[in-house]
């Protein structure tokens, strides 16, 4: 199967796409598609999203792994008399390495997935070390979260190293000392890693934002200067040339946030909320408002929360602690 037929396959198997400005406003009858333990997901709780070079969809969840053709799902389970299976039940994240492996974050360690004979390959520091979250990928390492400490990983020696930076030890401070975080997910560490790296001045204030609010997802727009947090107890932003000037964008728990052109979609407890960025002449350069209404509200699945938004190839796809909806 093609890269390409994979991707039309699965853009006219799922309802919801991401669509013209025009259309996606006017739109009110929006439906979408649900992959469950009824369509043969391994579990319902769903951490991580990724897709493969060949187009398949991976996702991890709270017991094993699923791989998805467009079709159907296949699951990978833990098999305790197979050391070639999984290990690890949870799966906190996937990447690839190149065309044939995929390198998974579980919480008994770093699993290496060769996609020709489907085996399994396990990577730990001395059984001590275990909850493994791969932050991203850097070249011929991979850049690794474990028990809230920062190891590389050589991807051609598959050698451990403990990091030990100025920024690692940020991070690892953050981690150690603030609330952080509703999931403490890879794509809030990567997040937080990316941002202290490209503006290492900020520490402090990111401390002390992390210190006050349970925070679930950061973005940085540079086109307006700004930072967004969403939070368990609101949404912010933050001015990145005046940090300690914060504005509240809007009241409430948010789990994550994706920023598309001039739209924002945001993933609540029950709902995800697309609203339009309008533009206003403040004393703030680069401060935005939204429309107070959100332009569109599609409400997932009752009590089970929005984890993660991700756009990949046009398709916009939700993690949550039921299924995956697209």
């Amino acid at each position: 199967m093609t890269k390409i037929f994979f991707r039309v396959r699965c853009i006219f198997t799922f309802i919801l796409l991401w669509v013209a400005d025009v259309a996606f406003t006017q739109y009110s009858g929006l439906s979408f598609k649900t992959i469950d333990v009824n369509s043969g997901l391994s579990q319902g709780d769903v951490r991580t999203i990724y897709q493969d070079r060949h187009g398949f969809m991976w996702f991890g969840t709270w017991d094993g792994l699923n791989k998805y053709d467009g079709f159907n799902v296949k699951t990978y389970k833990e098999q305790h008399n197979n050391p070639l299976s999984i290990q690890g039940q949870l799966i906190n994240n996937i990447i690839g390495i190149d065309e044939h492996f995929l390198a998974i974050g579980t919480l008994k360690g770093l699993i290496y997935f060769d996609e020709r004979d489907e085996t399994f390959r396990y990577y730990t520091i001395e059984n001590k070390i275990k909850n493994v979250r791969i932050v991203k990928s850097e070249g011929k390492e991979l850049i690794l979260m474990m028990d809230n400490f920062l190891f590389s990983f050589d991807i051609t020696k598959r050698k451990f190293s403990k990091i030990d930076t100025k920024i690692s030890r940020q991070l690892e401070d953050l981690f150690i000392t603030g609330k952080f975080g509703f999931n403490r997910s890879e794509k809030v560490i990567r997040n937080v890693y990316d941002f202290l790296i490209g503006y290492p001045e900020h520490f402090g204030n990111v401390k002390k934002v992390l210190s006050e609010y349970v925070v679930n997802d950061i973005l940085v727009d540079k086109k307006t200067n700004l930072i967004h947090v969403v939070t368990n107890s609101g949404y912010f932003t933050y001015n990145l040339k005046y940090f300690s000037q914060k504005k509240m964008v809007l009241p409430g728990s948010f789990k994550c946030i994706l920023m598309e052109n001039d739209r924002i979609l945001l993933g609540q407890r029950v709902k995800v909320c697309s609203y339009l960025i309008q533009n206003h002449n403040n004393k703030l350069p680069g401060i935005q408002v939204l429309k107070h209404k959100p332009i569109l509200s599609v409400e997932i699945i009752s009590y089970h929360c929005i984890l993660t938004i991700k756009k990949i190839f046009g398709v916009v796809w939700w993690e949550t602690e039921s299924a995956i909806a697209t």
